[in-house]
């Protein structure tokens, strides 16, 4: 992604322009389903619809950039949905959350501290997707994974506190709230921090 483009996308999920195309393209949705149309006539009545909405708001420019927003948001979800839904059909699988301490905050920055997670994650030698999060009420960074694995060992997280529960339930309702918790944050930084981390494939 080049500069420019780099600076459109952080503008418009800063200025609140996207979460307003995003919540028009979900209600026309809503109403698509609700009713008869075919594939065509929703997707000219939700461009016709965008563009008198947002005639004041939203240069052509700018509705194109949400529109590969959107499109890779979706990509990357569907991705990660098909990594849960394999991962909890093979073994058994634990959801962890890992936190820093004050000390490790004040004395590392963002990169290495991403860094120690993705290390901590390759020790465990088993498939995992993992992603950064923030606190609702502090903003406090934090990282949640899901490993596919039956024993973690805790002790070998140093830089904080770590947190897990091991996943019973793997219906669709599970996989959702996992994906929930993996993608949240995930678009709306422009950092190589924000990326969902994955496991490379094991020989």
């Amino acid at each position: 992604m080049s500069k420019s483009n780099l600076l459109l996308k952080n503008k418009l999920l800063n200025n609140g322009l996207y979460d307003l195309f995003l919540k028009n393209k979900l209600a026309l949705y809503s109403d698509y389903c609700s009713n008869t149309y075919d594939n065509c006539y929703f997707n000219e009545r939700l461009r016709s619809y965008l563009n008198i909405a947002f005639y004041d708001y939203m240069t052509d420019e700018e509705y194109l950039e949400c529109e590969r927003i959107f499109n890779s948001f979706r990509k990357r979800t569907s991705r990660l949905r098909k990594r849960i839904e394999c991962m909890l059909s093979n073994s058994d699988c634990i959801f962890l959350t890992l936190t820093f301490t004050d000390d490790i905050f004040i004395k590392t920055s963002i990169d290495t501290r991403h860094r120690y997670v993705t290390r901590f994650l390759n020790l465990l030698n088993c498939d995992y997707v993992g992603n950064i999060d923030f606190g609702k009420l502090n903003g406090r960074e934090h990282y949640h994974a899901l490993v596919n694995c039956n024993l973690v060992n805790c002790n070998s997280w140093s830089y904080g506190s770590i947190n897990f529960k091991r996943v019973v339930n793997k219906n669709s309702l599970a996989i959702a709230k996992y994906i929930a918790k993996l993608t949240n944050h995930a678009i709306k930084s422009t950092t190589k921090n924000s990326k969902i981390i994955y496991s490379r494939k094991r020989r």
